[in-house]
C-alpha cells in the first residue's frame, strides 16, 4: 500500500478456494505482524438492482490479534479500498 510514493504497509496471502461469483477464502497476513494470519471468507450475494452485498469473516487466532487488527486504523483502507472499488465497477457499467 503507497501513499504520495511512500510505501506506509505491506501485506500477502494465498487464495485457497473460489469460486466466481459467491465465495472467496484466502489468508491475510499484515507484513509487520507476520505471525498474525487472518482466514478471511468473503460472500457475495445479490441485493438487487445491480447491487452486490459482500460479507467477509475473518478469523484470527486471538482476541489480542483481533484487537492489534482494529487498532492498525485499518478501517481506512478498507472503506477507500471498496469506494476505489465501487468506482472501477460504475465505469465498467456505463
Amino acid at each position: 500500500m503507497r501513499r504520495e510514493g511512500q510505501e506506509i504497509a505491506a501485506f500477502y496471502g494465498s487464495f485457497h478456494e473460489v469460486r466466481p461469483a459467491t465465495r472467496l477464502v484466502q489468508t491475510f497476513t499484515f507484513e509487520g505482524v507476520p505471525d498474525g494470519v487472518s482466514l478471511d471468507t468473503a460472500v457475495f450475494e445479490p441485493a438487487g438492482e445491480g447491487r452486490t452485498r459482500v460479507t467477509v469473516l475473518p478469523v484470527v487466532d486471538s482476541l489480542a490479534a483481533q484487537d492489534a487488527i482494529l487498532a492498525s486504523g485499518m478501517e481506512h483502507g478498507v472503506v477507500h479500498g471498496y469506494r476505489k472499488l465501487d468506482a472501477l465497477l460504475a465505469d465498467a457499467n456505463s
